[in-house]
């Protein structure tokens, strides 16, 4: 069983401007109620084929949540929550009643080649011993192929890229839409080292869509995955506490295999072709 203390959340400035509705998902005698909720809509691991592509394009459109933020400027507090979990499915209905904000993924950093743009969002917070991520997204068709380990960038995929340690070290944190993942670590995206079964295995998941194998279809409805992440799955690092840390960390939607790929970020990536692996792109939080 986790513990979790609500202190300072995220600014509330992103909140204010969410135009297009998804659904928030509310744990309620058992089963799932869906709710509305409002988000902004944008204008516009190892060496993973979509993360590096040949075609070039600079341009890069940012949201207008971060027009006005430069890159290193970025820097949001990240939640620490009081609220007792046994199950994943459990961590919407617990980021809710913490009043836990949402943020966009929605940087279409190479439009020219990749402008198909799911309405994706997540939040994150963090409890004595495990970040907590939730993620929404609405595309037009879904995948979700890939076994634990695999090759999940190529289904339905959402990733959080983070660094626990001001030591070079960085995590991709890879998931498709069934929950199914990998853990990879290094300092760029040639070293990466995988996390094994047993660190995988420590991974709290729970998914919209179920867990069962789903090949490319089409999808009309928002889709949902929550993580929870004990620190022991930084298997490079030993992590008691995030408590007044700063953190970095960008969070991805991509989807390699699927009709229509694609490569979204929180935090623009100024780069000519797709590449996530680039931590001099990446925000700020501060675990208060």
């Amino acid at each position: 069983m986790y513990k979790i203390l609500i202190k300072i959340p995220f600014s509330r400035a992103s909140q204010k401007s969410h135009k297009f509705s998804l659904f928030n998902a509310e744990k309620q005698a058992g089963k799932t109620l869906l709710t509305k909720h409002f988000f902004h809509k944008n204008d516009s691991a190892n060496q993973n084929s979509h993360h590096l592509f040949q075609e070039n394009n600079s341009n890069t459109k940012e949201s207008p949540i971060f027009a006005k933020q430069k890159k290193h400027s970025i820097m949001q507090d990240l939640q620490k929550i009081n609220y007792r979990l046994q199950t994943a499915d459990e961590i919407p209905q617990a980021l809710n009643q913490a009043d836990c904000p949402w943020q966009d993924i929605a940087h279409c950093n190479w439009p020219e080649k990749f402008p198909y743009q799911p309405k994706v969002a997540f939040r994150i917070a963090y409890i004595d011993d495990a970040l907590l991520l939730h993620y929404r997204v609405e595309e037009e068709r879904i995948m979700a192929l890939a076994e634990d380990n695999g090759p999940i960038w190529t289904d339905s995929c959402v990733e959080c890229f983070i660094s626990p340690a001001e030591d070079g070290y960085y995590y991709n944190i890879e998931a498709n839409c069934i929950g199914n993942m990998l853990i990879g670590c290094g300092q760029s995206r040639h070293d990466r080292e995988r996390g094994d079964k047993e660190v995988r295995n420590r991974v709290l998941r729970w998914s919209s869509l179920g867990r069962e194998p789903l090949g490319e279809r089409p999808h009309d409805a928002p889709w949902e995955l929550a993580l929870l992440i004990p620190f022991s799955c930084f298997f490079k690092h030993q992590i008691d506490s995030l408590d007044g840390r700063h953190i970095r960390a960008n969070f991805y939607k991509c989807g390699d295999g699927l009709s229509k790929p694609h490569y979204l970020s929180w935090q623009p990536i100024n780069t000519e072709k797709p590449d996530f692996h680039r931590p001099e792109f990446f925000g700020t939080l501060y675990c208060k």
